[in-house]
């Protein structure tokens, strides 16, 4: 007879309504859509950190930059030629890094072909990486100490989460018939709907 093993552990699931990479290796990818393109993306970045670019060329091909959550530029306009990669130590912070076919500084640019390598890559290392939930939270405006966590999730009020819970929203989730009763004021979002956010969330 198999033993069973039942694991209990804590976890906090954070909805963003921006698209925001973290974490000590990331790789961000975009497509340029003309030659003025300049799109942005927000990262979490912390300490001794390269970043550098791919769009397929024997060169980086483009030019990144990167600014502080206030707007101003830290890292200006580089292509990757000369040093190969950005390697500078962040303070801890969300920045917004911006990739682009033409500098902001000079006269120079790299020509867009439409279906000719207009994808890119971005690849963030940060190995020393430890942002906290807490700092994270805060980077995003995210006030943590305002959340009562001591009935979220509870979907069948039996003052506890379990896996009933979470087997609870999944039936709802897929519009199951045998519904009747469950607790809206304990979502995990505040919205007073019962989502994918409380089939996640476990404390």
């Amino acid at each position: 007879m198999a033993q069973v093993e039942i694991v209990q552990t804590d976890f906090l699931v954070m909805v963003a309504s921006q698209n925001v990479t973290l974490g000590a290796d990331q790789n961000i990818t975009g497509l340029f859509d003309n030659q003025n393109a300049a799109p942005t993306h927000q990262a979490v970045l912390e300490g001794a950190c390269t970043i550098q670019g791919d769009r397929g060329a024997s060169n980086q091909a483009f030019f990144i930059n990167v600014r502080d959550s206030q707007g101003a530029i830290v890292i200006p306009d580089t292509d990757g030629t000369d040093p190969p990669a950005i390697a500078h130590n962040f303070p801890l912070g969300l920045y917004s890094i911006s990739a682009s076919l033409i500098s902001g500084i000079h006269d120079y640019y790299y020509p867009y072909i439409q279906g000719d390598q207009d994808a890119y890559a971005i690849q963030i290392s940060q190995p020393g990486a430890a942002a906290t939930i807490d700092q994270i939270a805060g980077l995003m405006g995210v006030d943590l100490t305002k959340i009562d966590f001591s009935n979220t999730g509870d979907l069948n009020h039996d003052g506890q989460v379990t896996l009933e819970d979470k087997l609870l929203a999944l039936k709802i989730l897929t519009c199951r018939e045998d519904i009747f009763s469950f607790d809206t004021s304990n979502d995990v979002g505040g919205d007073g709907r019962i989502g994918i956010e409380e089939a996640l969330f476990w404390k």
